[in-house]
């Protein structure tokens, strides 16, 4: 699979959980997980935008060379 595929569809991934956030916060029907997850889930987030970050990098560069 190509970085900007991946990159593409983290993306989408992490905007659809957004809106799922967001929806859930207006019709105030969330749910429960324990804070140990909470924080692994949001380090976990975290450290797939920092590589979504780094792909991007990589592509632009690659796409400089190439030029």
């Amino acid at each position: 699979m190509m970085k900007s595929t991946l990159i593409k569809d983290l993306y989408g991934e992490i905007e659809r959980l957004k809106n799922k956030v967001y929806a859930a916060a207006r019709e105030k029907n969330g749910v429960y997980i324990p804070k140990e997850r909470y924080y692994q889930e949001e380090s976990d987030r975290k450290a797939m935008a920092d590589q979504i970050e780094q792909m991007g990098v990589t592509i632009e560069n690659h796409q400089k060379k190439m030029r």
